[in-house]
């Protein structure tokens, strides 16, 4: 009886899920070939073990030829016509060419995209058209143009005249990028207009001008001359560096001048022709004065405000800014009418640090024959200057700060004193506290110590009393009250009833 193993189409084995077991064997009705299971590989991975015919050859080697790589040709394989058809692509070197010696030679053009390099020397039978980029160099060596530079050498090459491709249209050196020195012989032509050598001298042709004026002639009427004037006795009378006329005396119609030196007879008059300065009378009317004055300013009651021989001003000052090394009488400074506004009330004194500020940036001298000496006296209200009104309880009345720049350059408190009003206000009555403050490691103002309306004093931190000996105590001219701590008894001590009495 015939023995008959696993069979299928050859459709049916390339869709099997399932490997055929080691030593299976497998037959493909549709295609007579025998295939034996290795337990693990899929049965359209199998080779067959018989069955291999010359369809299978020919498939095998099309496919091999197609799969390539190929390089500079392409296959293609038809397998119910049993051909395989070839393509060569546009033919191209695909490694270094040897030309062994001889010469490639033909009609035609040689087109080549890249970089080429030619050991030797490159004879060209006609005209060579194409970018030039390198140096070209004359039969002995020297540079003609430089490609590293970027420059044509033409010091000591110059044969004949080099001449404009174009006329009137070419400069030699540009507004940005000028000669240094330009050289000539003979003479430089403008046009026809020649500037010539004279012994060593330039001689300029006739009717040269400077500024529209003919040199050597008169200058015509509404003119500009720009040159100094100098004085038979070789004094500089009209200097023209500096915009000045220096002169013993002027006589005119009028003069204008940004500045003048020298005396000056006679009225001087506005462009709406008042009189500023009377020759007459001897007096000077005007709203404004620019410029430095010199003398003694004295008001319309004859009081001096400024005086010049003592060279301070001794007037009152009001104005938003003060400058000056000597004020004597009162300095306004106009004051802010609100938070917000552009005019804010205060005195600053800058300095940095001359001589004078060395020992003080603010001296008050008072010199009177009584009991009482200077005073500073900060004013505080409610409302406005016009109409005041009363402080009330916790307001403050003055504020001083003191600062110091920080590792940021910043200004930061480093200590401040402030009085306030505390309590009741009445009719000449405005009880005070002052409060010190100083800023701790943190940098943050705590306060130190504070004097209340009681007189009461209330410290921000322990109290340390003087330290004395017992002979620094016992030399103490001692009233009733005093209280200090003893180095020797390392006792807190207090004078009581005529005596030293120890509180601990």
């Amino acid at each position: 009886m015939p023995l008959q193993i696993r069979r299928g189409t050859d459709a049916e084995r390339q869709v099997l899920a399932t490997a055929p077991q080691a030593g299976e064997l497998i037959w493909i009705t549709d295609q007579a070939k025998l295939y034996v299971g290795d337990g693990t590989t899929l049965l359209k991975d199998l080779e067959a073990v018989t069955g291999f015919n010359a369809e299978d050859a020919q498939d095998a080697v099309a496919n091999m030829l197609v799969a390539g790589p190929n390089t500079g040709i392409d296959f293609t394989y038809n397998d119910g016509a049993n051909t395989i058809s070839a393509t060569a692509n546009q033919p191209q070197l695909l490694q270094n060419l040897d030309l062994n010696g001889f010469n490639i030679t033909g009609s035609g053009g040689l087109n080549v995209t890249g970089n080429s390099t030619i050991n030797g020397n490159l004879t060209v039978e006609g005209k060579i058209v194409a970018d030039y980029n390198g140096s070209v160099f004359g039969d002995d060596s020297t540079i003609l143009v430089n490609a590293v530079e970027g420059a044509v050498n033409l010091s000591g090459t110059v044969k004949d005249n080099i001449v404009p491709g174009t006329a009137d249209t070419h400069n030699v050196g540009a507004p940005g990028t000028q000669f240094n020195n330009v050289y000539v012989k003979n003479s430089v032509s403008v046009d026809g207009a020649a500037i010539t050598n004279n012994g060593g001298a330039i001689e300029l042709p006739a009717g040269s001008t400077v500024g529209g004026l003919t040199l050597g002639g008169v200058a015509e009427p509404g003119a500009n001359v720009n040159a100094n004037i100098i004085g038979d006795d070789s004094s500089t009378i009209v200097n023209t560096s500096n915009n000045s006329i220096s002169a013993n005396a002027i006589s005119g119609t009028s003069v204008t001048a940004a500045a003048i030196n020298g005396d000056l007879k006679g009225s001087v008059f506005g462009d709406n022709s008042s009189v500023i300065v009377n020759g007459m009378e001897n007096t000077v009317t005007a709203h404004t004065f620019f410029g430095d004055l010199k003398g003694t300013v004295s008001g319309d009651d004859s009081t001096i405000l400024v005086d010049g021989i003592a060279s301070r001003i001794t007037g009152d000052v009001n104005n938003t800014t003060t400058t000056s090394e000597n004020v004597n009488g009162k300095v306004v400074v106009l004051s802010g009418t609100s938070s917000t506004s552009s005019l804010k009330a205060g005195i600053q004194i800058l300095t940095d640090g001359n001589a004078d500020d060395d020992y003080a940036l603010m001296n008050i001298n008072c010199a009177v024959n009584t009991a009482l000496g200077p005073a500073m006296v900060f004013e505080r209200s409610r409302g406005t200057h016009g109409a005041q009104t009363t402080v009330t309880s916790g307001d403050e009345i003055m504020s001083m700060f003191y600062f110091g720049h920080d590792a940021a350059n910043q200004s930061t408190t480093a200590a401040a004193l402030v009085a306030s009003a505390e309590g009741t206000i009445g009719t000449g009555v405005v009880p005070g506290k002052l409060e010190y403050f100083t800023s701790n490691a943190a940098g943050t103002p705590t306060s130190a110590l504070i004097l209340n309306s009681k007189q009461e004093a209330i410290f921000g931190g322990p109290a340390q009393l003087k330290s004395y000996t017992t002979a620094q105590r016992n030399a103490l001219t001692a009233v009733n009250g005093q209280m200090i701590y003893n180095t020797d008894t390392t006792k807190i001590e207090a004078y009581a009833s005529g005596s030293w009495v120890q509180l601990h």
